[in-house]
């Protein structure tokens, strides 16, 4: 009778563990758990250009109308800002702010294995200028190279509100989604001029199946741009190389008067604000990077600016290189240097120039940092300043002129801060 008793008790108690246990594994598994925590993501963003545009956050041009994808974006996130549950300005993914037509950001997480989607939610975070994402819609998919599904678009309600009540922060909620995938695309609009700050994405659910990605987390990085310190370097020189734009103290210079005249222009209508900014014409020769040569009209947006400077060098030289410092570069009032063209000269009249290269391309984007390089002038590191160089130039001249140019989208000006032009004495 005790031993009958005592194997009912053994399997009702290995029955009711197994009962327990499978609460503890069902509570443990999830229902209604945050999903994206550990869940690895892309971005990818695009911007809307018309052919011949400058990409937005890129110097690069469009071969044709439409969405472009640009790789700017994704270089703002430090490596787990949408899932970092922080909501701060630099823990969040930003898009290019001066861009006029409208974007799209796609982010797109992996849950590493089939989930039960419940809900996503994403914060954004309005930017200082007050532009904000219009709408997000939700995708889902077990296999992204077979297609996706639409769950919803939502709109940004908060533009219903009058500006002054516009809040900080806003959500985009998706609810009641109940489907079942491993992949989740979210998809932002902003608005025609506006940029998108994006500081947080939460997914919740169940997990149907053990992840497979072995401890990865985060973002994972698309066509990753190089480090700014590799597309920026200074080139050598050669030792019998003078510097033709010389000035007081100078070494390896002419020791000759060199003189320049400058002109602007803004939305292609003459302008006088690079002379203001030069009134003693030095600043280009004197040795300071940060002393500039500023082309701006009211620190405006969407304006195309250009610049002419004609180097008079006072006798011929075989010219070989030329480098460009841009000054200004990411402060408030936004430099930059699409590009530049050089043109030659033996005696500086119309219709006497000649084209030496054209197109010489500012290796950054406006929105990188430049790397800290140090001029083979001076052993003072320069912090902002960096330098646009030509190619190695064959070319006997006596004027050289330089044209610069900085697409709408770029910059609120365009700050040139020294110019020189390197070469070696005319054999006669």
């Amino acid at each position: 009778m005790f031993k009958k008793y005592h194997k009912m008790l053994v399997v009702c108690g290995i029955g009711m563990l197994f009962c327990f246990s499978g609460v503890l594994a069902e509570e443990k598994s999830g229902l209604n758990i945050l999903l994206s925590e550990n869940a690895i993501y892309t971005i990818r963003s695009y911007g809307f250009c018309y052919r011949g545009q400058i990409l937005d956050g890129t110097n690069t041009q469009t071969t044709k109308s439409g969405y472009v994808e640009t790789y700017f974006v994704q270089g703002t996130d430090d490596g787990d800002d949408l899932i970092d549950n922080s909501l701060s300005w630099n823990n969040s993914i930003r898009t290019w702010l001066w861009g006029q037509q409208r974007k799209k950001v796609e982010v797109v997480f992996d849950l590493g294995g089939r989930s039960k989607i419940d809900s996503v939610n994403a914060v954004a975070i309005r930017n200082d200028k007050g532009y904000v994402i219009n709408d997000l819609t939700v995708y889902l998919s077990d296999n992204p190279g077979r297609g996706w599904k639409e769950i919803k678009k939502v709109e940004n309600l908060s533009l219903l509100l009058d500006k002054g009540k516009q809040p900080a922060t806003y959500s985009f909620d998706v609810k009641d989604i109940n489907e079942s995938a491993r992949y989740v695309k979210l998809l932002f609009y902003s608005s025609r001029s506006g940029a998108m700050v994006i500081g947080e994405v939460k997914i919740y659910g169940s997990s149907l199946e053990e992840s497979k990605l072995k401890g990865k987390r985060g973002l994972i990085k698309i066509n990753e741009r190089p480090a700014p310190a590799s597309l920026v370097k200074l080139p050598e020189i050669s030792p019998k190389s003078l510097l033709l734009t010389n000035n007081k103290g100078r070494k390896k210079g002419t020791g000759l008067p060199v003189t320049y005249k400058l002109s602007s222009k803004h939305s292609r209508k003459e302008d006088n604000s690079a002379a203001e900014s030069d009134p003693q014409k030095n600043k280009l020769i004197d040795g300071d990077y940060g002393t500039a040569v500023v082309v701006t009209k009211g620190n405006k947006l969407y304006i195309r600016k250009e610049a002419t400077v004609i180097f008079d060098l006072k006798d011929t030289f075989k010219i070989e290189r030329v480098i460009v410092w841009s000054a200004g570069h990411c402060k408030p009032i936004g430099s930059f240097i699409n590009s530049y063209n050089i043109a030659a000269s033996l005696t500086g009249e119309p219709g006497s120039w000649s084209v030496v290269q054209s197109k010489i391309v500012n290796p950054l984007w406006p929105g990188e940092a430049p790397p800290a390089a140090t001029s083979f002038l001076t052993t003072q590191t320069q912090k902002i300043e960096y330098p646009i160089v030509s190619p190695l130039l064959d070319k006997t001249v006596r004027f050289v002129r330089i044209d610069f140019f900085q697409n709408s989208h770029s910059g609120r000006s365009m700050q040139i801060g020294e110019v020189e032009i390197w070469g070696k004495q005319n054999s006669k």
